[in-house]
C-alpha cells in the first residue's frame, strides 16, 4: 500500500502492543523494521550508506584496510561479532553502533514522503543476538523534525487546523517547546503563525506537520468547510434559536456559551475565501444568526419572550420546526448513501436536540466509525453510549470491526469480548471471534463486504 508518510501508519503503534515486520519501499530503497509490543528491535536497508560500515566510521574508529574491505564485502551478518574478535571494538560499542544504525534506519523512512509499506503481523526477528528495544514515539518525533521536504508538508497540510477530538495527554510532554506553543495557540481557537514562535517558514511547518502526523490536530479543509457552511446555512433557514446553537431547550448557560463559542469560531466569515462572495454571504448570514441566538437565550427575559413568540406562531403559516427524529431520518439517508461525514453531522444535531437519546449518540458513533482517522472519537462516542445502556453489546461490536477492518486484531478482540460478556450467544460476535483468532484473511475480508 501507499502512504504519505509512515507515521500515519505508525500511529496506530502507539495506543495498542503491535508485534511483526514492517517493509518500506521508496526508490529502490528497501528498509525493514522489526517490532515485539510495539518497540523497535532491529532495522534492516539495502542503502548503501546505511551499512554497518558507515556507522563504526561514525564512531570515529579508524579500521585497517583488510578489515575495510571485509565490512564492505557481502559478508555483513557477524561482522560487529568478528570486529570484537579482532579487539577494534568492545561488545558495549558495539550495542551503541548497532542501536544507533536501527535508529537511524529508521528514521531514515520518517522522512520520506509517498512510500509503499507492507505490514506482516508476527514475523520473529532475524537477529537473535541484538535486541535495540527503542521506545517509538521519541524516536519518531526525532525523525519528525529532522524532515527536509516541506513542499510535501505544504501539500498534506492544505487547510486550516484544529485540534483533535481526542489524542492521548502523555503526548503532550514529549513535545518541544515550540511544538506545545503551537497547540496551545491552536487549542484556544486561534491559527498560529511562524511570527508567533519565532520560527522561519520551514521550521514553523515542520512543527505543524508534528502534531499533525501525531493525530494531535488535523485539517479542515476549505471544501470540507464550505460544505458545513451550506448544511448549517440551509438550517438557519428553518431552525429555531436552540437548534442554530445545537443545545436543547434545557440548555444551561454555560452549554449554550460553549456551543456559540465554538460556533461563531468555525463560521467566522474570516475563515472563508473573500474572492467567494457566495461563502461571504452565507457566513454572514450564519454568523449573524449565531449571534442573535447566543444574545436571546443568554438572557432570561429574551428567552421568555422568544418562547411565547415560537408558542403563537401559527403552524399553518408557519414554518414547521425542525425535530432530531427528522435530523436522524437525514443522517440515515445520508448513511445509506455511504457519506458517512454528513451522516455524522446530521446524528450530532440529533443528539444536541435531544442529549437523552442514545440511538442518536449510537448512530454518530457508527458513521464515525466508517471514517478513516476517526477512530479515537468513535471509541469515545460508543463507549459513552456503553455506559448509558450497559446491556447493550452493540457498541462493543463496532468497535471490534472498525479495529479489525484496521488491522488491529488485538484491540478488535478486546471489544469483541466485552461484546460477548454482554450477551455469550451472540452470533455476530461469535463469528468474528472465531476469524479474529483464526486470522482469516479472506473470511475477514467477506465479512466486512456484508
Amino acid at each position: 500500500m501507499k502512504i504519505e508518510n509512515i507515521v500515519f501508519f505508525l500511529r496506530k503503534f502507539l495506543d495498542t502492543s503491535r508485534t511483526g515486520r514492517l517493509i518500506v519501499d521508496k526508490d529502490h530503497i528497501r528498509r525493514e523494521y522489526y517490532f515485539f509490543n510495539s518497540r523497535l528491535i532491529y532495522s534492516v536497508s539495502s542503502a548503501p550508506d546505511e551499512k554497518f560500515g558507515n556507522f563504526v566510521k561514525n564512531f570515529g574508529i579508524h579500521l585497517q584496510e583488510d578489515i575495510e574491505k571485509l565490512i564492505h564485502s557481502e559478508y555483513q551478518s557477524r561482522i560487529g561479532k568478528r570486529l570484537v574478535e579482532l579487539g577494534f571494538i568492545d561488545e558495549r560499542l558495539l550495542n551503541r553502533i548497532l542501536i544507533h544504525q536501527t535508529k537511524e534506519i529508521f528514521i531514515s523512512s520518517i522522512k520520506l514522503f509517498n512510500v509503499e509499506y507492507k505490514w506482516e503481523e508476527n514475523r520473529e526477528n532475524p537477529n537473535k543476538a541484538f535486541n535495540a528495544d527503542l521506545p517509538l514515539l521519541p524516536v519518531i518525533l526525532e525523525g519528525l523534525r529532522r524532515i527536509e521536504d516541506t513542499r510535501n508538508i505544504k501539500y498534506i497540510i492544505n487547510g486550516e487546523l484544529e485540534v483533535s477530538a481526542a489524542y492521548p495527554r502523555e503526548f503532550e510532554k514529549y513535545l518541544s517547546e515550540k511544538e506545545l506553543r503551537a497547540l496551545r495557540i491552536l487549542q484556544a481557537g486561534t491559527q498560529p503563525k511562524a511570527s508567533d514562535l519565532n520560527l522561519s517558514e520551514d521550521k514553523f511547518l515542520k512543527v505543524l506537520f508534528t502534531l499533525y502526523a501525531l493525530g494531535m490536530v488535523k485539517t479542515q479543509k476549505v471544501e470540507d468547510l464550505l460544505e458545513e457552511l451550506r448544511r448549517y446555512f440551509a438550517l438557519v433557514e428553518t431552525a429555531d434559536y436552540w437548534e442554530i446553537l445545537g443545545v436543547s431547550k434545557k440548555a444551561t448557560t454555560d452549554e449554550i456559551k460553549r456551543a456559540y463559542f465554538s460556533l461563531s469560531k468555525k463560521f467566522h466569515p474570516d475563515r472563508f475565501p473573500k474572492e467567494n462572495r457566495q461563502a461571504q454571504e452565507m457566513a454572514s448570514k450564519v454568523f449573524q444568526a449565531i449571534n442573535a441566538a447566543y444574545e436571546t437565550l443568554m438572557d432570561p427575559r429574551k428567552r421568555e419572550e422568544y418562547r411565547k413568540t415560537l408558542v403563537q406562531e401559527k403552524p399553518a403559516k408557519e414554518k414547521e420546526l425542525i425535530t432530531p427524529e427528522q435530523r436522524f431520518k437525514e443522517g440515515k439517508i445520508m448513511f445509506n448513501r455511504k457519506r458517512f461525514k454528513e451522516a455524522a453531522y446530521l446524528f450530532d444535531l440529533a443528539h444536541r436536540l435531544d442529549p437523552e437519546n442514545a440511538t442518536y449518540l449510537y448512530w454518530k458513533g457508527v458513521a464515525l466509525s466508517r471514517i478513516a482517522g476517526n477512530e479515537k472519537e468513535a471509541e469515545e462516542v460508543l463507549l459513552e453510549v456503553a455506559e448509558r445502556q450497559p446491556w447493550d453489546p452493540k457498541p462493543f461490536l463496532v468497535l471490534a470491526k472498525m479495529y479489525a477492518e484496521r488491522g488491529l486484531k488485538t484491540k478488535a478482540l478486546s471489544f469483541v469480548n466485552r461484546a460477548l460478556a454482554l450477551d455469550p450467544e451472540h452470533p455476530t460476535a461469535l463469528k468474528l471471534k472465531n476469524l479474529l483468532e483464526g486470522s482469516k484473511k479472506k473470511g475477514l475480508f467477506d465479512f466486512f463486504k456484508k
